[in-house]
C-alpha cells in the first residue's frame, strides 16, 4: 500500500500521517500496525462492509481479507 493510495486529501492529520509512512517505509512492523489500524477504522466507517472498506483504502477485497488475517 503506497501512500498515494492512503492519502486523498490534505488535511494535517493526513499529512503527518503520509510523513509518517514515507519515513517508516519499508519497516515491516510499523507497516503492518499501520495497515490493520487503517483496516479497522475502514470497516468501522463502512459498519463492517468489507467491499466498501476496501474501496475506501484503494485495494481489492482479497488484500484486505488479507491485512485483516496477518
Amino acid at each position: 500500500m503506497h501512500t498515494q493510495t492512503i492519502v486523498r486529501g490534505g488535511t494535517p492529520l493526513e499529512q503527518e500521517l503520509a510523513k509518517f509512512i514515507q519515513e517508516n517505509e519499508g519497516n515491516d512492523g510499523v507497516d503492518r500496525i499501520i495497515r490493520k489500524k487503517l483496516v479497522k477504522v475502514a470497516l468501522v466507517l463502512t459498519r463492517g462492509n468489507q467491499s466498501e472498506a476496501a474501496r475506501i483504502l484503494g485495494i481489492n477485497r482479497g488484500t484486505l481479507h488479507k491485512v485483516m488475517k496477518g
